[in-house]
């Protein structure tokens, strides 16, 4: 959780920790010593989807130029990769219907942003924050 709520910081033979939630966290990396490249490999936790927003445009239908400001923010998008679905009331997981691969149209300011090394931007959203598949 980026702002810090729900966690407990501790310290233990000098060494800090943070301790949260499972249902707090956004995903898994493959190995230790991850990085912003390493991004599009998260496997992301419960119900949350890793997806890749399609860049705005910057020209109209019309072909008038827009400034970035007036760009609206994407709202469809590539899913990298979907997490193992969220535990019921009996401990299963309910696989998600959106699988890699799909395009979605997301709920435009969900999420938590993320930018690789190259300044690409990934978003790691809720299953419900999915609107449709296309």
């Amino acid at each position: 959780n980026k702002f810090g709520i729900g966690c407990t910081e501790i310290e233990m033979d000098g060494d800090s920790y943070i301790v949260i939630k499972e249902q707090d966290l956004i995903g898994t990396f493959p190995g230790s010593g991850a990085t912003a490249d390493d991004i599009p490999k998260l496997s992301p936790m419960g119900d949350r989807i890793l997806i890749k927003p399609e860049k705005a445009g910057n020209t109209t239908a019309g072909g008038v130029m827009l400034t970035d400001s007036a760009v609206e923010r994407p709202s469809t998008a590539t899913v990298i990769a979907a997490g193992p679905g969220k535990k019921g009331e009996d401990g299963e997981a309910k696989k998600p219907e959106i699988k890699k691969g799909d395009n979605v149209m997301y709920f435009k300011y969900a999420g938590d942003k993320m930018y690789d090394g190259d300044g690409e931007e990934y978003i790691v959203v809720r299953e419900n924050d999915i609107l449709a598949t296309m």
